[in-house]
């Protein structure tokens, strides 16, 4: 008699230790929400990668409101920033430092889930912080995470949407690759998808759209743009890795040996001539102060460690050629985007903030 005993005590520490988690948050914003808020860790296809969410079920309480999956990109963006400063029912303006009231929050008529991934980002969890995530990988943990959402929450079969921006254009299809092809029971009802702003393929989307959109919008002078056109038109985006599975070494290969003197000449102009804006809302300026302010740690110490990054990548591949020039090529890579002031850090200060991380019982 005693092995059924011992096999059920088995059975429900698995449970326990599969089962997603829920809280439901008091007050996180001072009295200006009165809706519902969930929160807690979902469990993914990987073991002891958890994805941190928070839900927020429609304000109209339609018993047949969809749930709208909201996805930030990066890669490695948290998916918080897009519920705080876009969608959510309380946000805030760019470098506004309080929260306000949205009125058109997404969350009037739908269940908005906002999910960080993959792990490691934000509040999630990852068993091994150099796991090598892919898209692929990805998309195969989310849907893990997503169903054991809908277990969690009883919602297995109500209309599902997926949403996202920027690099989210790859996430979104990639997680909908494989709600297509699950031939489980539990299948999600995946009703649409919603990319807004969306990133598909670094070439041209990313160094080449930037010169484009200064000029369309009168920030870069014709001039500046035709010798763009002709001696950068060839370039890849120097922060994506080389497509070259010739070598072991193919991911830490980066383009800028690509890139020419008069290329790097033209794209400083272009850099120069969008100094000051946020190029998320171009005809807003910076805040005084907010382009590498030293005064500031948390936006400072950001620049430094990516700065650091790229100076790294670009030494390890001058060295591999012996052509190229070390200090110039250096300092023109590490000079090309413009330090404007896109990142908004009310919203890294909130989540922060020991009070709030203990509202959301979240394991930082």
């Amino acid at each position: 008699m005693e092995k059924p005993y011992i096999i059920i005590l088995l059975l429900s520490i698995l449970y326990l230790v599969n089962a997603a988690t829920k809280v439901q948050v008091e007050d996180l914003f001072n009295g200006l929400y009165k809706g519902d808020i969930f929160a807690g860790y979902l469990q993914t296809a990987i073991k002891g990668n958890e994805y941190f969410y928070i839900y927020m079920p429609a304000q109209n309480k339609d018993a047949n409101a969809p749930i709208m999956l909201w996805l930030n990109g990066g890669p490695g963006c948290s998916s918080l920033f897009g519920l705080l400063g876009e969608i959510g029912p309380v946000t805030s303006d760019n470098f506004a430092n309080e929260f306000k009231v949205n009125d058109y929050s997404w969350n009037k008529e739908v269940n908005l889930l906002v999910i960080e991934q993959p792990g490691g980002v934000g509040f999630s969890h990852t068993s091994n912080p150099k796991f090598n995530w892919t898209d692929e990988i990805m998309g195969e943990n989310l849907l893990a995470g997503i169903k054991d959402f809908l277990q969690e929450f009883g919602l297995q079969g109500k209309d599902f949407y997926v949403s996202g921006e920027s690099y989210a254009g790859v996430y979104i299809p990639y997680l909908t690759k494989y709600i297509f092809n699950d031939n489980s029971t539990e299948k999600v009802n995946l009703k649409g998808v919603l990319i807004g702003n969306g990133l598909t393929y670094f070439e041209t989307d990313s160094g080449r759209s930037m010169a484009e959109f200064g000029f369309w919008h009168g920030m870069i002078s014709l001039e500046t743009f035709r010798a763009f056109e002709e001696h950068c038109l060839h370039l890849p985006d120097e922060l994506h890795p080389e497509k070259n599975n010739n070598t072991k070494e193919s991911n830490d290969n980066f383009y800028p040996r690509n890139v020419t003197h008069k290329c790097n000449e033209i794209r400083n102009i272009i850099r120069n001539n969008l100094w000051g804006s946020d190029i998320y809302g171009i005809y807003r300026l910076c805040p005084k102060g907010e382009q590498i302010n030293e005064n500031n740690p948390l936006y400072y110490n950001s620049q430094l460690s990516y700065r650091k990054t790229i100076r790294q990548k670009l030494i390890r591949n001058i060295l591999k050629n012996k052509n190229l020039n070390l200090k110039d090529d250096i300092e023109e890579e590490i000079n090309i985007w413009p330090e404007g002031c896109d990142e908004d850090l009310f919203f890294d200060k909130f989540l922060n903030n020991e009070k709030i991380k203990t509202k959301l019982q979240v394991n930082s």
